[in-house]
């Protein structure tokens, strides 16, 4: 039996919480209402984070293009009062330093518009570019780190004198040969920088239970996390997730996926690893995590210029979302985004977005002790005392827990569970369900974990019922109802004679209608509750 044991120090770190690249934010114009509505706000109300990273802040981003984007914010990001890092998906190619000084004064013209006429102040971090990459070559800048400075200055300058309260982040290098620059811009350009950042993407060369693979990530964050605290500056982890080496490219397109892609058994696996990735993030210090990503990529399509509004969507739209849409496969999502309108869940929706809910911003981080390397554990309090504690087993057999918490806890706790071999897969891409764990004796749980599993115990939720949902009416190809004034409303789910036919976030659900049957609807609030 594993001993675990949670307790509060007298001072621990702060969390900013665990979140996603919504990439999503810039593509709106491409989805559909079905996947905008029944998977992407759904999912986005259900799952609530409190940290994101976007890609925008272009200096050609275009007034049309950030009223869209600004759309998307106040239906998402600013009800779940999600702390944004934006960052350009590459920036261009510039030869002087003329060229250089207009790139910076329209990007900080941008923000300007965003932040103070369009009341975006979520958007509270930016770095020059993504991962250092300039023009049609990757990673330009990691050769010219002085000119990234000037960047960096040039902006920071800029953002003061226009009153903007903009952090800027250094340096969103990826792969571990690149961070040293963290250290290089702790040395050289710490007070023109906010925050400083890495991205971390694996292959998949250990095995997804060694629990080693912990140890190796504690220990390069818990490394940045010290070069960052020696200039009083926090660490947060950008970008990760474990890239399958094999598919990452064809001979004629690009391929985004994670570790496991297309094989089930393999991806239900990597989704169990990403947590241990999140978990080493955060024990190290970081101040939160980015997955990338929150949902699929479009499949690449040309972004030619057209006079029809679908060509003037698809052009703007492969402007404005990152680099690469015609040549750039992205299937890292948690979600899919096919052409052919699958749009289901993968397992990372069950472990890294039932993490995501739970490890919030303004937490404090706690300690432990575990008696057992292959189970891998961490935890936070929340400022009303609510307590999230994550356990992993890595062992191919079941085991038996004794969990000891060091401090009160005031009421049961649900337990939440994700197994590899057992993924909780819901056709509409609802979140796991609980169960109800009480303590066998004070502040002591005893648990049995299953093999290769997940176990996620909080507090963080209140009992009630939610508001009813009243007026549902269905004729033709609809379902309709009126939206319920419930604060804590997340989205609804739809029936059909008692069996559930669909999840959504708005107040109609498209479906053809058998006069025969009885529909109704029931709202779920942001803590999993369903009204009766």
């Amino acid at each position: 039996m594993a001993k675990v044991e949670f307790r509060k120090e007298q001072f621990r770190w702060l969390f900013g919480g665990m979140g996603f690249h919504n990439s999503e934010a810039t593509m709106t114009g491409l989805m559909t209402d079905e996947f905008l509505n029944e998977r992407v706000l759904k999912s986005f109300y259900e799952i609530s984070p409190c940290f994101t990273r976007i890609f925008g802040g272009y200096a050609n981003w275009t007034k049309e293009a950030m009223d869209e984007f600004a759309n998307y914010y106040n239906k998402t990001f600013a009800k779940a009062d999600t702390t944004i890092y934006a960052v350009p998906g590459r920036m261009p190619l510039h030869e002087t330093h003329e060229e250089m000084e207009e790139h910076v004064q329209k990007t900080v013209k941008n923000f300007e518009y965003l932040i103070k006429e369009k009341n975006l102040r979520l958007l509270r971090y930016f770095c020059v570019t993504n991962e250092l990459s300039v023009g049609n070559e990757y990673a330009m800048m990691c050769n010219d780190l002085e000119k990234f400075k000037e960047y960096h200055h040039m902006l920071w300058r800029d953002f003061r004198k226009h009153d903007l309260d903009i952090g800027l982040v250094a340096t969103d290098c990826s792969r571990v040969q690149n961070f040293h620059q963290i250290d290089w811009a702790t040395k050289n350009m710490d007070q023109y920088t906010a925050l400083y950042c890495t991205h971390l993407y694996e292959t998949n060369d250990m095995a997804f239970d060694d629990p080693s693979f912990y140890t190796y990530l504690y220990n390069i964050y818990k490394d940045l996390v010290q070069v960052a605290k020696k200039r009083e500056k926090r660490f947060f982890l950008g970008e990760f997730g474990l890239h399958n080496s094999e598919f990452f490219t064809s001979e004629y397109m690009c391929s985004d996926v994670p570790a496991g892609y297309g094989n089930e058994k393999e991806e239900e696996e990597y989704a169990l690893m990403a947590c241990v990735e999140q978990l080493a993030a955060m024990n190290a210090g970081s101040l939160g995590t980015v997955y990338w990503t929150f949902c699929d990529y479009p499949d690449p399509f040309l972004n030619w210029w057209g006079s029809s509004r679908e060509a003037q969507i698809r052009y703007d739209v492969g402007r404005f979302s990152g680099h690469g849409t015609d040549i750039r496969y992205n299937k890292h999502g948690m979600f899919r985004w096919g052409e052919d309108g699958d749009y289901s869940a993968r397992p990372t929706l069950y472990s890294v977005g039932l993490m995501a809910k739970y490890f919030k911003s303004n937490s404090r981080v706690l300690q432990f002790n575990c008696d057992d390397e292959s189970v891998i554990c961490g935890g936070i309090t929340n400022p009303d005392q609510s307590t999230t504690l994550c356990l992993i087993n890595l062992k191919p057999t079941a085991e038996k827990v004794a969990l000891n918490t060091a401090f009160s806890i005031d009421k049961p706790m649900r337990a939440y569970q994700y197994v590899c071999g057992d993924v909780p897969y819901n056709e509409y891409n609802d979140l796991q369900g609980y169960t109800m764990v009480d303590p066998a004796a004070e502040g002591t749980y005893e648990l049995t974990m299953e093999p290769h599993s997940l176990v996620l115990l909080t507090t963080d939720y209140t009992d009630r019922t939610p508001s009813a949902v009243k007026n549902v009416s269905a004729k033709g190809k609809r379902i309709k109802w009126d939206a319920v004034s419930d604060e804590e409303h997340a989205y609804y789910r739809v029936f059909k004679d008692g069996k559930q036919i669909g999840s959504t976030a708005a107040t109609y659900l498209e479906r053809e209608v058998d006069v025969k049957a009885k529909y109704t609807v029931k709202s779920v609030d942001k803590y999993g509750n369903m009204c009766k």
